[in-house]
């Protein structure tokens, strides 16, 4: 299965970077208007977590020996996700977050165990 959402990429308490999350063939990869900020096979995905306190709306992982934490609902105060292509509206709301991430904790479940 390939999954590609939007995504906020969060550092500190009040910073965040909006892209695009692509998990397809193998590999998953973070994207913002800047460019490609990491493509890498899933196996070499490190400490994958599911905050408890997010409600399945935010992942922690390290790739490359570097640390993100996402989230999929939109941080209050950010900007739009960033959109290379169109995206259906109303896709920010909290539940909609929490089915999203719902998804992609039982998709990356599924592909790091092959």
């Amino acid at each position: 299965m390939n999954l590609q959402t939007p995504i906020w990429q969060l550092s500190g308490l009040f910073s965040n970077r909006p892209g695009f999350l692509t998990l397809g063939e193998g590999f998953l990869s973070f994207e913002t208007a800047e460019g490609t900020q990491f493509r890498c096979p899933i196996s070499q995905i490190q400490d994958v977590k599911w905050p408890w306190y997010s409600f399945s709306c935010a992942l922690n992982l390290r790739v490359n020996g570097t640390k993100y934490r996402f989230s999929f609902a939109r941080p209050n105060g950010a900007a739009a996700a960033w959109r290379p292509v169109s995206a259906a509206s109303n896709v920010f709301d909290l539940g909609r977050a929490t089915k999203t991430g719902k998804a992609w904790k039982k998709e990356l479940a599924d592909q790091t165990r092959m």
